[in-house]
């Protein structure tokens, strides 16, 4: 599902309480509605006390020390990037890159990044997706360069659909900073 799995999902509660709202202003009493809620909070309870943990486990596994690979479903990863306008090369399994913040160190943190970074680039395949308002190193710039002149990778301004809520992700949405996101598909031939 990813982060942007879970913003769909809340949007639509809201949107579900919005309507609930109005049924029972109107006299209605809005039965489906319950139903709609009990699987939202499945779903988001799944996301946070399932898949999030999951990722950490399997990301430290993997021996990366700040970034968090959650899984996302393959079809799920291609309507993004189809609503994004967006078109990479052949992959088969998806991530989106989270950042866990290791240290108060900004530096610490970049250089953690970039190395967690580098480490995906030479031994994982997928495609990896992000969105973020952090200054990327620059030798992962360098890297998405190098894939987008391949065709298999972008960096672009603006976020990923649908965009957070203001209370889920204000990191995001506060400040001046613009928000980025990119995509890279990593091919290791062995």
């Amino acid at each position: 599902m990813g982060t942007k799995g879970r913003d769909l999902l809340f949007w639509q509660a809201l949107i579900a309480v919005i309507t609930a709202a109005i049924l029972l202003v109107a006299g209605v009493v809005p039965r489906m509605a319950s139903w709609s809620y009990l699987v939202i909070l499945l779903l988001v309870f799944k996301f946070y006390f399932i898949d999030m943990p999951a990722a950490i486990k399997y990301s430290r596994r993997a021996g990366l020390e700040a970034v968090v690979l959650l899984p996302l479903n393959k079809y799920w990863a291609k309507i993004l990037l189809l609503i994004g306008g967006i078109k990479l090369g052949n992959w088969k399994t998806a991530y989106e890159i989270h950042i866990v913040i290791t240290s108060e160190n900004p530096i610490e943190i970049r250089n953690a990044v970039e190395r967690d970074i580098l480490k995906i680039a030479r031994g994982m395949n997928g495609l990896f997706i992000w969105e973020t308002k952090m200054a990327v190193p620059k030798e992962v710039r360098k890297l998405i360069k190098l894939k987008e002149q391949q065709n298999d990778g972008f960096w672009r301004k603006g976020g990923w659909f649908p965009p957070p809520l203001p209370f889920l992700s204000p990191s995001l949405i506060k400040g001046k900073k613009v928000i980025r996101r990119g995509a890279v598909v990593n091919k290791i031939i062995c």
